[in-house]
């Protein structure tokens, strides 16, 4: 016979309304298209946090963030109710009945995303709390609610060990996160939080040790060209359409660049770094190719940012397309330029220039040759404002 306690039956609403809290949190970040901060291995290949996203959404057919948002507020609201039936076993019971068929789908649904996250070598913290939480508030079940038929032995052993095992697996292969290492991971998932000075000790403003010089890049060529080729400061940029952190580089990057008329020459570089954008990489370097007008280009780049973290979204060639068409911009020249393969052999330039510059992740910049390091790149244009100032004095950091 189980003996229960109100107090267990608090703390389980309380362990609830904790995985409640971090599943909005993941749905905002998701729905506003940032990334909260996320770990991952040398062999986990470039943003896996946004693979491992894509690639759960695709298999559940909704997003993950929506699903835990309504299945924990959903345990909430009832385990809520079943504290205030304590009086009606009736009632209870049949409560009880519909807690714990919740939980075990909510068990299955953390042994899906953790196993997801042990595939692709990318650890969430924030879905792994999610899941911590749901497995303490389980574990309690049977001493939170007047259950004295369930054995907590067999509840444990049916519905938990599985967690628990891929819990611990999850832990052990876990890379070794620092203060620092995490510090850096979340002033490039929430910047706008923290303090300019802050962001400065976190992420230094500086270049890549990890990557050679590259000193061929003044002599490059790009799809998207701006600036004298005499100019002092070549800048070039490696930028992915669906990459949420490209797209929030790119608006500070407006702003530094209205700065430096005349002294920066920029080179921009469309890849399709993640699996869905692909196509939208081929409109782009048609555009080029088409030789469209920077207002019409800006519009297409702003339509594509606008699909960044939207799991409904049509990214085939014919839906981006109608899209496009939509927003009054004439997309036949090109779909034929598309055809031609000229715009396929446009993106193997670009993709070539990436890969001989150490390129792993998006966005990735160079500044006369010189990596900027991926911190100072995810931060603030301020950095990059200072690193071109130096560079075009001919002062190397």
């Amino acid at each position: 016979m189980i003996r229960t306690s109100p107090l267990f039956a608090w703390l389980q609403m309380a362990l609830l309304s904790g995985a409640f809290a971090v599943s909005i949190l993941l749905l905002l970040a998701d729905r506003g298209g940032d990334v909260l901060p996320c770990f991952a291995t040398e062999s986990a290949g470039p943003q896996p946090c946004e693979k491992v996203k894509a690639m759960t959404s695709a298999q559940l057919g909704f997003s993950p963030s929506l699903i835990g948002s309504m299945g924990s507020g959903l345990l909430v609201f009832l385990a809520t109710l079943r504290f205030s039936a304590r009086r009606r076993p009736n009632h209870e019971k049949v409560l009880n009945g519909i807690i714990r068929l919740l939980f075990l789908t909510a068990t299955l649904f953390c042994l899906f995303l953790i196993a997801q996250q042990i595939r692709a070598s990318a650890w969430c913290a924030a879905c792994l709390t999610l899941a911590a939480l749901m497995f303490v508030a389980f574990g309690i079940d049977p001493w939170a609610a007047k259950s004295r038929r369930v054995s907590a032995g067999v509840l444990v052993a049916v519905y938990q060990l599985p967690l628990l095992a891929l819990l611990i697996l999850a832990g052990l292969r876990l890379p070794v996160v620092t203060e620092s290492t995490f510090r850096q991971q979340l002033a490039k998932a929430l910047p706008e939080l923290i303090d300019a000075q802050v962001l400065e000790d976190i992420a230094p403003c500086g270049y890549s040790t990890d990557h050679a010089a590259v000193p061929e890049q003044m002599k490059w060529d790009a799809p998207f060209a701006h600036g004298s080729a005499a100019a002092p400061v070549h800048l070039a940029v490696f930028h992915d359409p669906f990459c949420a952190l490209c797209a929030q580089l790119d608006a500070e990057m407006q702003d530094v660049l209205g700065h430096s008329a005349g002294r920066v020459r920029l080179l921009s570089f469309p890849i399709p770094h993640l699996d869905s954008s692909l196509e939208a990489t081929r409109l782009l370097h048609a555009a080029s190719l088409a030789r469209w007008k920077d207002d019409d280009v800006a519009r297409m780049s702003d339509t594509f940012a606008s699909l960044i973290g939207r799991t409904d979204a049509d990214f085939s060639r014919e839906g981006l397309a109608k899209l496009l068409e939509s927003k009054g911009l004439d997309v036949a020249p090109l779909l034929q330029e598309i055809e031609s393969g000229r715009a396929d052999e446009s993106i193997r330039r670009a993709t070539a220039r990436f890969e001989q510059s150490g390129g792993t992740k998006t966005p990735m910049i160079l500044i006369n040759g010189r990596v900027v390091s991926e911190t100072a790149s995810s931060a603030r244009g301020s950095c990059l404002s200072r690193l071109m100032d130096e560079a075009a004095k001919g002062r190397v950091r």
